[in-house]
Order: structure tokens, then C-alpha cells, then sequence
């Protein structure tokens, strides 16, 4: 009884073994795919003549629906299994991204980001949440995995598919490329299934307001709330980084498409190896230590940015940027694994943090653009890094955590 119990294990072992692969290749295709909307998006909208106003209205309409859909879909995820869902909303997504190019107003293309960010929401949700099911069979150190490979993608894969197939006069072979990605991210998923390898569900009949009931539970794990909290500012300050970038770069300070690809490449790629190797570069520091350098990382890469006037310093700041941003991932992910729960719930309150994050910080940062100018959008994360920190030390100084208190001393990032 004892060796079959054993081999039972090992074979739930080597299946979900295969599932992570098959997962990683996914997350790889889907971040191509929103890789190339980096660069196709903002410049799109250049096109259309869009004020810096409607960039940042344009860049969260995304956000704004994403935060309407994400509490559902994680419900939905644990009760119907995270398959169906990722292949329905990655046909609506095939469906509204052919729309883009279409489209010859700024009120048309909101609206269409607005469906096209609940459809998003909800695959990345089903990638969420299916890794962290898999994560009882991972070490801590892996928690990085599944952005490490969603930022191959968006950082690398697809920037470079956009730089060779984007010209100021025909958007249509980029958009294509993403409904092209997104598709063979569908097949994938079809294909496993075709294979025998059934998803195992957590069906249960209870109401809509049991279902919000046990997820607002939830929010009483600390290690949550310092997860949300973190990824909300790095959403917020990463989609200002994503809405901006381009107008920036390629309207004040002149630089070819080759260039701004390049920059895109050198920042995501930076960001995906300080979050893939974090578990080693920062197994023996604490919470608040990573945090903290985090922030400082970030809001100098920032005011670099904002103070650069050609492409050497640009790049110098995408790259401390690049650092910043994944050492923030990294402090937020290896708390996500601490928290115990329905997969699909927690899966929804982390995404529902990036949703807010990515809806707040290119509309605020559209605010900036339009009565300070387009470049100093890159000083808002400076100042409300200063202020996390600062608030911090106000924090420690009138109430100092007792040396050796891990738990106490942690609870710095969340606030």
C-alpha cells in the first residue's frame, strides 16, 4: 500500500511536471503577444493624434476593466477549471485585437481596451492561478518561474517581433502577430487536452455572496495585503512606464523605433533575471530590505528618465528600472506563496491589485503629461516612492520593530 501510495505521488508529480512546462510555454506565447502591444498600442495611438490625456485614458480603460471582471473570474476559475476560461477570453482577445487597426478614433479604441483588459484579466488570471497550483511541488525560490517566462516574452520576444514588423504607416502585421501568439497559446492548451490530461476542479454550490464572503476572508492574511499592496504600485508605475515609453522617446526626444525596441529589451530583460535569480540573490535579506532597495532602484531609474535628454542616460534609467521592477515582482511573488486559500481567489485579489495599479497610473500620469509636459511623467513613481519611504521611516522611528521580530519588521512593505 505504502509503494503504490508512492507511485501514485511520483505519477501526480511527473504529470503536473508536464503541466508546468506546457504552462511556461504558454505564459512565454501570451507575453509575445502583450510584448508587441507595447510598442503597437501607444504608437497607434500617436496615429490617431491623441493627446497625452487621452494616452493615459487609452492606456486605463485596459485597467478599468479588468478590476470589473477579476473578483468573478477567480470564482469562476475554481469552480470550472482554468482551461476553459483561458481559451474563451483569448478568443474574445483574437477578436477585439483585430478590431484595433480598424479603428480611426480614440473613444472607439477605449472601448475596445476596456473589453479587451476583462478578457486579459481574465487569462492571466487562469495562468496565475493554475502555477500557483503547482507550486506545492516547487521550491519557495521558484516563485519567480511564471513571470520570468510571461517577461521572456514581454520583454524580449515580443519588442524585437515589433521593431521588425512596425511602421508609422501599416500597424496591421503587428497586430496580426499578436492574434497569431494568442492562438497558438489556445492550441496549446487544446492540445493537452486532446492528450487525456484532465484538470482537477473545485466545484462547490455555494452563492454568489458566499463566493465574495470567503474571498474577502482572505484579506486578513497579512502576507496578502503586503502582496497586493506591492503589486499595485509596481502595476501603477509599470503602466505608466508601458503607456509612455514610446510618446517620450520617439515625439521629445527623437530616437528611432530600433532604439525604443532596444531600450523596452534591455529593461524587461533586466527585470526577468533579477526575478528569476532573486530566490538566490535574496534568500538571506528580509522583506523590508528588498523593498526598500527596490524603491530606491526604481525612483532613481525614474528621475533618470525624466532628466534624460538623449539616448545613453534614457537607456541607463530603463535599466536601473529594469532592476527595480523585479526585485519589486520578486518581493511581492515570494509572499504570494506564503498565503494559504482557494487558488482561484487568491489568484483574483493579486490581479485585482494589478488592475488597479495599471488603471491609476497612466491616467494620473496623462494628468501630469498634459499641464507639466509629456517627459516629466517619469517623476510622478519618484515622488510617490519618496513618500512610501519616508512614511516608512516615520513609521520605524516612532515605533521600532524589536531586533530579531521577522514578522513585525516585514510588515513595512505594506504600507
Amino acid at each position: 500500500m505504502v509503494q503504490e501510495h508512492e507511485l501514485k505521488a511520483e505519477t501526480s508529480r511527473m504529470i503536473d511536471s508536464r503541466g508546468l512546462i506546457s504552462l511556461l510555454v504558454i505564459n512565454i506565447l501570451v507575453g509575445s503577444a502583450s510584448g508587441i502591444m507595447l510598442l503597437a498600442l501607444p504608437l497607434y495611438t500617436i496615429s490617431l493624434h491623441s493627446s497625452a490625456t487621452e494616452m493615459g485614458l487609452i492606456g486605463g480603460m485596459a485597467g478599468a476593466g479588468r478590476m470589473l471582471i477579476i473578483i468573478p473570474s477567480g470564482v469562476w476559475a475554481d469552480r470550472y477549471g482554468t482551461r476553459k476560461l483561458f481559451v474563451l477570453s483569448s478568443l474574445a482577445c483574437v477578436a477585439l485585437t483585430a478590431m484595433i487597426p480598424w479603428v480611426k478614433s480614440t473613444g472607439s479604441l477605449m472601448a475596445i481596451m476596456f473589453f479587451q483588459g476583462m478578457a486579459q484579466s481574465i487569462g492571466f488570471l487562469t495562468l496565475q492561478a493554475g502555477f500557483l497550483k503547482r507550486m506545492k511541488y516547487l521550491e519557495a525560490s521558484r516563485a519567480g518561474w511564471q513571470r520570468s517566462a510571461t517577461q521572456l516574452g514581454f520583454y524580449l520576444i515580443g519588442p524585437l517581433t515589433a521593431a521588425a514588423l512596425l511602421s508609422k504607416e501599416n500597424f496591421f502585421p503587428a497586430f496580426y502577430a499578436v492574434i497569431s501568439l494568442l492562438l497558438s497559446g489556445v492550441a496549446v492548451v487544446l492540445y493537452r487536452s486532446r492528450k487525456g490530461i484532465r484538470e482537477v476542479t473545485e466545484y462547490t454550490h455555494t452563492t454568489p455572496y458566499e463566493d465574495l464572503k470567503q474571498t474577502l476572508f482572505l484579506l486578513k492574511d497579512r502576507n496578502l495585503l503586503a502582496v497586493m499592496a506591492i503589486e499595485l504600485l509596481n502595476a501603477a508605475i509599470f503602466a505608466l512606464f508601458r503607456t509612455f515609453l514610446a510618446p517620450v522617446a520617439t515625439d521629445v526626444l527623437h530616437l528611432p523605433l530600433q532604439t525604443v525596441s532596444w531600450m523596452v529589451i534591455t529593461q524587461g530583460s533586466v527585470a526577468m533575471v533579477t526575478l528569476f535569480w532573486g530566490g538566490l540573490l535574496f534568500a538571506d535579506r528580509s522583506d523590508s530590505w528588498c523593498f526598500n532597495v527596490a524603491a530606491v532602484m526604481t525612483l532613481t531609474g525614474n528621475a533618470v528618465m525624466a532628466s534624460a535628454g538623449s539616448s545613453a542616460p534614457f537607456c541607463v534609467g530603463t535599466f536601473l528600472y529594469g532592476v527595480g521592477t523585479g526585485m519589486l515582482g520578486y518581493c511581492s511573488l515570494i509572499r504570494l506563496t506564503r498565503v494559504e486559500g482557494d487558488k482561484g481567489k487568491i489568484a483574483a485579489l493579486f490581479s485585482l491589485s494589478v488592475a488597479v495599479g495599471t488603471t491609476c497610473g497612466p491616467v494620473f500620469g496623462g494628468v501630469v503629461g498634459e499641464t507639466v509636459g509629456l517627459q516629466t511623467v517619469f517623476f510622478t513613481p519618484v515622488v510617490l516612492l519618496l513618500i512610501i519611504m519616508i512614511m516608512q521611516m516615520v513609521r520605524l522611528a516612532i515605533s521600532p520593530p524589536l531586533q530579531g521580530d521577522s514578522e513585525q519588521l516585514s510588515q513595512v512593505t505594506q504600507e
